[in-house]
C-alpha cells in the first residue's frame, strides 16, 4: 500500500511542524508557571499523532476501493469530516494556546 497524501495528513504534518516550532521559539514562556505550556504542547502533539494513526486506518480501510479516483475522494472526504469536527470542537483552544487571548 502506498501512503497517499490527503487533506487530513497534510494538515496534521503542518500542525506537528507548528507545534514543534512554537515549542522551540517560545520555550521560556511555555516553561514558566510550573511548565504547563510544555504539557499542553505535548498534549497537542499526541492529538496530532492520533490523527495520523486515524488517517492510516482510513487508508487501510479504503484500500479495497478499486478506482483510484473514488478511493482518493472517499479518503479526502472522510479526512475533511474528521478535521472539521476536530476544529469545531478544539479549534478555539488551540488558537488560544498558540496566540494567546
Amino acid at each position: 500500500m502506498k501512503y497517499q497524501a490527503t487533506i487530513l495528513n497534510v494538515f496534521l504534518a503542518l500542525s506537528i511542524a507548528a507545534i514543534i516550532t512554537t515549542t522551540i521559539l517560545k520555550y521560556k514562556e511555555l516553561s514558566d508557571g510550573e511548565g504547563w505550556g510544555i504539557v499542553a504542547m505535548v498534549g497537542f502533539l499526541s492529538i496530532a499523532f492520533v490523527g495520523v494513526v486515524i488517517d492510516l486506518i482510513i487508508q487501510i480501510l479504503t484500500q479495497r476501493i478499486t478506482t483510484p479516483k473514488k478511493r482518493s475522494i472517499v479518503r479526502n472526504l472522510l479526512g475533511f469530516i474528521i478535521l472539521s469536527v476536530f476544529l469545531f470542537c478544539c479549534g478555539q483552544d488551540i488558537f488560544e494556546a498558540f496566540y494567546g487571548r
